[in-house]
């Protein structure tokens, strides 16, 4: 009988120490260590690439810039109204890409910047959705590929038909 008292009592208490803790309001100051770092995502469809560069939490960027370069031509967005996203549409298949993110939240400036080389061939092997090549001055490339078979959801989709 002691026992199931106690029982009682501790699920009691549980229940009002996580009921009082869902109406704390949370410190609008605490932020993920990685939530202000900006993804980009890359999509090549119709013969067309786009990118999209995004927070990866819920943050306006007061800056956002994104150039692609292919030989002498130069393709650019920029937004400096505290936006959430941007994307840009190249027809090109080889490019570099520059992407530059200003984030001023909590009155400190953070600068994330990425420079890289694209080549788009979706006719290579189409098994491969990504390759990523990172290249080393002294040595050959590291090749990493992304198999579509090697996708969780690819056996997910054959389940539902």
């Amino acid at each position: 009988m002691a026992m199931r008292r106690s029982i009682v009592i501790g699920v009691v208490v549980l229940f009002l120490v996580t009921s009082i803790a869902g109406c704390l309001k949370p410190d609008p100051n605490l932020q993920s260590p990685i939530g202000t770092y900006p993804k980009i995502t890359v999509d090549f469809v119709d013969n067309v690439t786009k990118f999209y560069v995004e927070a990866l939490t819920d943050v306006r960027y007061a800056n956002m810039t994104i150039r692609a370069f292919h030989g002498n031509a130069t393709y650019e967005r920029n937004a400096e109204n505290n936006t959430y996203n941007l994307h840009l549409t190249v027809k090109e298949k080889e490019f570099t890409l520059n992407v530059t993110v200003t984030d001023r939240t909590n009155d400190k400036v953070k600068i994330y910047a990425f420079e890289g080389d694209f080549t788009v061939r979706p006719e290579a092997e189409p098994n491969v959705l990504l390759q990523i090549s990172i290249y080393n001055p002294n040595g050959a490339p590291k090749v990493y590929k992304v198999q579509g078979s090697d996708l969780p959801w690819s056996t997910i989709g054959d389940r539902i038909d």
